[in-house]
């Protein structure tokens, strides 16, 4: 269980949530489940642990050795008997869906000031 601690602490994850790491010809998979906590609802304020139902999202995630990454999360959708609304949980408020992680973000400023635009993208796996 070495190499899920370090994706852990690569990204900012709560210990234990990385479940499964799949190495691909082109890519990594990394299957994260949270632990399952109260939640308040955003539309009443009650606070609630009752589940409706389960969602399999996937977040692009910083390439490693050129290589995409991507978390497959197991998100949870609550359910307010208050209101009777549904909501997901706030389990990835760190990592931005559809954007370019942070660190990404830096990793690629430090090589912008070596090298050209055109090889970083490519290196990165990101468009211009």
């Amino acid at each position: 269980m070495p190499t899920t601690n370090c994706i852990e602490k690569l990204y900012a994850l709560e210990e234990g949530s990385v479940k499964a790491l799949e190495i691909l010809e082109d890519s990594f998979l990394i299957y994260i489940e949270f632990k399952r906590k109260s939640h308040i609802c955003p539309n009443c304020c009650y606070t609630t642990n009752k589940i409706k139902d389960y969602h399999l999202q996937k977040v692009k995630l910083d390439s490693i050795n050129d290589k995409y990454t991507f978390a497959l999360v197991n998100k949870r959708r609550y359910y307010c008997p208050h209101c009777h609304k549904s909501f997901y949980e706030k389990a990835l408020s760190h990592l931005d869906t559809g954007t370019v992680a942070k660190a990404s973000f830096f990793i690629l400023l430090v090589k912008v000031l070596k090298s050209n635009l055109l090889q970083i993208s490519l290196r990165a796996i990101v468009s211009l």
